[in-house]
């Protein structure tokens, strides 16, 4: 597959992915002005979602980013059909603006729903391990990967280069809704994940942001853990960003609301858009710092 040059100016492109609190419930509704705009600066690829074992579908395309792109999102390759939900994509492009609001930037979306990176999660929402040997071997990865690359390919030719600038990553909450052994492979797994979104485009050192898990504790209505083993996931996910330092932890704010067992309420999909967006930020100036004082 082709790789991406990232050493000549272009465009900058940032991949978010992960699964619900990635995709979004927040309420379009509940949205600020300064989000509930067409961005005329900004642009997002966010394709169709796909259950593990079926074709690809290849539709998806480049258009301003606007509110809407949370979950039921749907595309018939020409038009997008927007729905009254959002996530992070919003205010994290926002952040990302504010100081450049000239700059134009792409954003790249896939997140699916319930995956989990491990492939003996039962849920039966989808699994991202890049090396699935389930049924036909197709799942979240295979999707995910062929659209990353589509969604260069198609960026080059609308916008010219692009450059891979961040990975916004959340998700893990399936990891660790069943059981030890499962949750304890997580860090391997992420580590997986992650890096081969990296090796996918050819930048070894591709900052990422890391969105930690937070557990409602309202499991199924009942003030009791949602995730039986959440410790264990978001332990995996503070000793990934310990071992990388291109890579930081992401938090929710203290206290931060749900609209149920599992999802954030609107004003916390702002808040962590700005927050990945300001951990990508950091971990750019930290990079390009290491590079220019090596020269």
């Amino acid at each position: 597959m082709k790789k991406y040059e990232v050493t000549q100016p272009c465009l900058n492109l940032y991949i978010l992915a992960g699964q619900s609190n990635m995709d979004g419930e927040g309420s379009v509704e509940d949205l600020p002005p300064y989000l509930n705009r067409v961005f005329e600066n900004a642009w997002i690829y966010n394709p169709n979602r796909r259950d593990d074992q079926q074709p690809v579908d290849d539709r998806g395309f480049w258009e301003r980013l606007r509110p809407g792109h949370g979950a039921g999102f749907r595309t018939d390759g020409s038009r997008n059909y927007y729905s009254e939900r959002f996530g992070p994509e919003l205010s994290f492009t926002s952040k990302l603006l504010e100081k450049k609001p000239e700059e134009k930037i792409l954003i790249y979306k896939y997140a699916k729903g319930g995956s989990s990176i491990h492939p003996d999660v039962t849920t039966g929402w989808g699994c991202w391990d890049p090396n699935y040997h389930h049924g036909n071997g197709i799942n979240q990865w295979t999707y995910f990967q062929y659209h990353l690359h589509r969604a260069l390919e198609t960026a080059e030719k609308k916008f010219g280069r692009t450059e891979p600038a961040g990975i916004a990553w959340h998700q893990g909450e399936s990891d660790a809704s069943q059981t030890r052994t499962i949750a304890e492979a997580y860090g391997e797994n992420l580590s997986k994940v992650l890096n081969s979104i990296r090796k996918e485009v050819g930048y070894s050192v591709l900052p990422i942001a890391v969105g930690q898990i937070s557990d409602s504790m309202m499991g199924r209505g009942k003030r009791k853990q949602t995730y039986p083993f959440g410790d264990v996931v978001k332990s995996a996910q503070r000793q990934f960003v310990e071992q990388d330092k291109h890579a930081a932890l992401v938090k929710a704010p203290e206290n931060h609301g749900f609209i149920d067992a599992w999802h954030y309420d609107s004003q916390t999909y702002i808040d962590l858009g700005i927050r990945f967006a300001d951990a990508i930020k950091d971990l750019r100036r930290s990079l390009h710092e290491h590079q220019y004082s090596n020269h």
